[in-house]
C-alpha cells in the first residue's frame, strides 16, 4: 500500500504487527543466546585443554626443581548465563525506527 511498513493505523495491523516484532525479537534472542553458548562452551574447552598443559609444565618444573606461575584462563561472571548485556546504540548496526512524528521533526 501506500503507507510505510511501520506506520500504525489500524489496530488489527497494529496488533499483527506488535506480535510479528516480538516473534522477530525473540528469535534473535535465541540465536544470540545459542552463539553465546557455543562461544562459551569453545572459550572452556580452550580453559580445559591450558589447564591440561599447565598440568604437564608443573610436572616438569617439579623435576627441575624450578617453581613457576602459570595463567590461568577463567570464565568471568558477566559471561556466564543470566548476565545481562548492556547494548548501546552506537553498536546496533540497524537504523532506529523514527515514528511519524519523529520523522515529521527531522
Amino acid at each position: 500500500g501506500a503507507y510505510h511498513d511501520l506506520d500504525l493505523t489500524v489496530r488489527e495491523r497494529r496488533v499483527c504487527q506488535v506480535e510479528i516484532l516480538k516473534d522477530r525479537a525473540r528469535s534473535r534472542r535465541m540465536a544470540f543466546n545459542r552463539k553465546a553458548d557455543e562461544l562459551l562452551a569453545a572459550k572452556q574447552g580452550e580453559i580445559d585443554r591450558i589447564e591440561e598443559r599447565n598440568g604437564r609444565l608443573r610436572e616438569i618444573y617439579e623435576e627441575l626443581e624450578t617453581v613457576e606461575e602459570f595463567f590461568r584462563p577463567r570464565i568471568t561472571p558477566a559471561e556466564k548465563a543470566g548476565h545481562e548485556f548492556e547494548v548501546a546504540d552506537s553498536e546496533v548496526a540497524v537504523p532506529r525506527h523514527l515514528s511519524a512524528a519523529e520523522r515529521a521533526e527531522a
